[in-house]
């Protein structure tokens, strides 16, 4: 069969990577939101990637621990972050800090305190007697 016979080959090809592009986006995104079992900084350890940097940040007249992940593999304005109280449970979060000021107020704070370790982190959450 002659090429000029197959012009929506083109087209189908074009459709097939703009979907598969846009699927693997929310795959990577969706890889990255916390579910119902990890609302906890240490079930949250667990189950994500390790962060890129780990802080304390005093902000609204409490102290947070901040895990800012790596940038995903996905087209985003800022790396994913969550917030966790000083009981360890998950207060805040997105997936794209570039679209939400309030995380990236958090994202800063931790940026300029001294990074922590994982270890440091679930010490200062863990029940104090």
């Amino acid at each position: 069969m002659p090429k000029a016979s197959r012009p929506w080959l083109r087209s189908v090809i074009l459709l097939a990577l703009v979907v598969g592009y846009f699927a693997h986006h929310l795959w990577v995104l969706h890889r990255l939101e916390p579910s119902t079992d990890t609302q906890t900084l240490a079930a949250f350890a667990e189950r994500m990637p390790p962060p890129s940097r780990l802080a304390l940040a005093d902000a609204e007249g409490g102290r947070y621990v901040v895990w800012i992940g790596d940038w995903p593999q996905a087209f985003v304005s800022g790396p994913p972050c969550y917030v966790f109280d000083s009981s360890g449970r998950l207060v805040d979060w997105s997936v794209d800090t570039g679209d939400d000021h309030h995380l990236i107020y958090f994202c800063h704070l931790a940026g300029y305190n001294r990074e922590i370790s994982l270890d440091d982190a679930l010490a200062f959450t863990a029940v104090k007697p």
